[in-house]
C-alpha cells in the first residue's frame, strides 16, 4: 500500500497531556542514558488520567520514577501504561478490518464499504450491496477512516491513572532510563617530523537512536563501566512508517566547553550550556583543547615461528607535565603525520581503555616496513613430565639508515627456566609467562640471539 494516502476524521484524545521542559540527559558508555524531565501536570481532584507524550521509544517502563517538585496536596500513581504502538497507514488499516472506510479513485469515483483486508499492492472492499471490489494501489488516491483506532499513538506515551486531593497544575520531575543512546570518545594525534611530539585532541561522539529529540537539554557524559542489568527489550517500533523509511542525520556541533569531575568511581563530563540532541543524530563535541604531548616511538617483536612482523608503537604518559593530566575515556585513537608536501597522512589507529592520570598510553600503530624479524626453533624436546624444552634463535634485521632498538617478547606458556642466552645482554622476566629482550640493531645490520627455554605443563 505504498502509494495510499490514508486520512482520519477524528482521533481519540487523552485528557491532560503534560509537555516536557528542563530536560537533563546523562549518557553512559554502554548505550543507555538517564533522562530527567520537568513536566507540568494538570490534575483534577479524585481519580484522573494524565498522559506524557513524546517519550523515548526505547524507554524502560520499569525504571520510570515520578517526583513532585512544586505544589501542595497529595498525588499518587495508581496505574501506569506505556503506549508505544505508533500510527502508520498500514496499522490503521489493520485495525479497521471489517469496519467501514471510504476509497477515492483516480477517476473521481468515491466508494464506501467494509474493509476486508489487503495483500501487497491490493485492497479488498465489500460494497453495501454485498459485492466484493478489489483495487490496485495505483487506482486509488486516498483511503479514509472515520476515526483513529483505539490504542495507536503518534509518539510513545506514558499514561498515568492518578489519585489526588487537589485540582490545578503541579510541577513534577519524571526520570527514566532509555537505551540506544550512548557516547564514545575518539582521539586524533598528529606526530611531528621527528616522531617525538604529538598534537593530541579528543572528541565525544553522542549517538541518539532512542526515538526522541531532547530539546535544549543539560548534557552529562559518564566515563566508566557502569553495571546495568538491562531488562528484556520491549518490541518497540522506531517511530517511522515502513513506507517512508528513516534517515540518519550526522552533525558536528560548534565548540562547547566541557568541564570534568569525579563521580563515585567514574568520571563525569558536563557541557556548560544546554544543547539539543536530535533523534537519529550523531553529535560531536570537543572533550579538551589540543595538547602538545611528548611521545616515544618503539619497536616490538613477538617471538613466534613464521612471524616476520615487527610492530611500531607510540606511547606517552598521561601526566600534567606532559601536557595532559586528565581522565581519558576509552576510545579510538587515530594517528597521522604531515608529509613533506604538507598533506596529512593516516598512519594507523588503536583503541585505548579508560586511562587515569599519570598512567601510560601505548598505541600499536602498525608493522614496520624496514625492520623485520625471524624466529627459528633449533631444538624441541618433550619432557617426561609433560613439559617442553626448546632452543630458539631470533634474527632481527634493520634496513633503515638509523639504528633501532627492538623489544622482543617471549610468551609461550608457563616458563620454568631460561638458560644459555647468547647474543643479547639485556632481558627481564615480566611475569610467570613472559620474557622481554631489549635488542639493539645497527642501521643496515642485523642482530642474532638465541636461548634455551623450558616450559611446564
Amino acid at each position: 500500500m505504498k502509494t495510499t494516502l490514508l486520512t482520519v476524521f477524528a482521533a481519540m484524545l487523552i485528557v491532560s497531556v503534560a509537555a516536557a521542559n528542563d530536560v537533563a540527559v546523562t549518557i553512559y558508555n554502554q548505550s543507555f542514558a538517564s533522562v530527567k524531565e520537568n513536566r507540568t501536570l494538570r490534575i483534577k481532584a479524585g481519580i484522573d488520567t494524565v498522559a506524557l507524550a513524546d517519550m523515548a521509544s526505547t524507554l524502560e517502563p520499569t525504571t520510570v520514577h515520578l517526583r513532585m517538585v512544586q505544589g501542595d496536596g497529595s498525588l499518587e500513581v495508581l496505574e501506569q501504561n506505556y503506549r508505544y504502538d505508533l500510527i502508520s497507514s498500514q496499522k490503521i488499516l489493520d485495525r479497521m478490518l471489517n469496519s467501514e472506510i471510504v476509497v477515492a479513485l483516480k477517476g473521481g469515483e468515491i466508494l464506501k464499504g467494509k474493509y476486508l483486508g489487503s495483500s501487497g499492492e491490493s485492497l479488498v472492499l465489500q460494497l453495501p450491496d454485498g459485492g466484493i471490489k478489489m483495487f490496485n494501489s495505483a487506482e486509488m488516491t486516498s483511503v479514509t477512516a472515520p476515526s483513529l483506532p483505539h490504542g495507536l499513538v503518534s509518539s510513545p506515551t506514558l499514561v498515568w491513572l492518578l489519585s489526588s486531593d487537589v485540582t490545578g497544575t503541579r510541577q513534577a520531575e519524571v526520570s527514566y532510563l532509555a537505551s540506544d543512546i550512548g557516547w564514545h570518545a575518539e582521539y586524533i594525534g598528529v606526530l611531528d617530523d621527528r616522531d617525538e611530539k604529538m598534537l593530541f585532541n579528543g572528541w565525544a561522539s553522542i549517538n541518539n537512536a532512542s526515538g526522541k529529540t531532547y530539546q535544549d537539554a543539560t548534557i552529562k557524559l559518564v566515563a566508566g563501566d557502569v553495571n546495568w542489568t538491562r531488562p528484556k527489550p520491549q518490541p518497540v517500533p522506531h517511530g517511522f512508517d515502513a513506507e517512508y523509511g528513516s534517515k540518519m542525520v550526522t552533525t558536528v556541533s560548534e565548540l562547547l566547553t566541557i568541564t570534568t569531575r569525579s563521580m563515585f568511581e567514574y568520571h563525569l563530563y558536563e557541557l556548560t550550556r544546554p544543547s539539543t540532541l536530535a533523534n537519529n543524530e550523531t553529535k560531536q563535541l570537543a572533550l579538551f583543547d589540543p595538547s602538545s604531548v611528548s611521545v616515544v616511538k618503539s619497536y616490538r617483536y613477538d617471538i613466534q615461528p613464521k612471524n616476520p612482523h615487527v610492530n611500531v608503537e607510540v606511547s606517552f604518559k598521561n601526566s600534567k607535565e606532559n601536557g595532559l593530566g586528565m581522565a581519558i575515556p576509552a576510545g579510538m585513537v587515530r594517528l597521522s603525520k604531515l608529509d613533506v608536501d604538507g598533506s596529512l597522512e593516516f598512519l594507523g589507529e588503536n583503541r585505548i581503555g579508560h586511562t587515569a592520570v599519570d598512567e601510560e598510553v601505548r598505541l600499536k600503530v602498525g608493522s614496520a616496513f624496514d625492520v623485520v624479524g625471524e624466529t627459528t626453533v633449533l631444538e624441541s624436546k618433550q619432557e617426561k613430565k609433560g613439559g617442553l624444552d626448546e632452543k630458539i634463535k631470533v634474527t632481527l634485521r634493520n634496513h633503515k639508515s638509523q639504528p633501532a632498538v627492538v623489544t622482543a617478547t617471549l610468551l609461550r606458556g608457563k616458563l620454568v627456566e631460561l638458560s644459555d642466552v647468547e647474543g643479547v645482554v639485556e632481558y627481564r622476566k615480566i611475569d610467570a609467562n613472559t620474557i622481554e629482550f631489549t635488542v639493539p640493531v645497527a642501521a643496515g645490520g642485523e642482530t642474532v640471539f638465541q636461548f634455551r627455554a623450558a616450559y611446564g605443563r
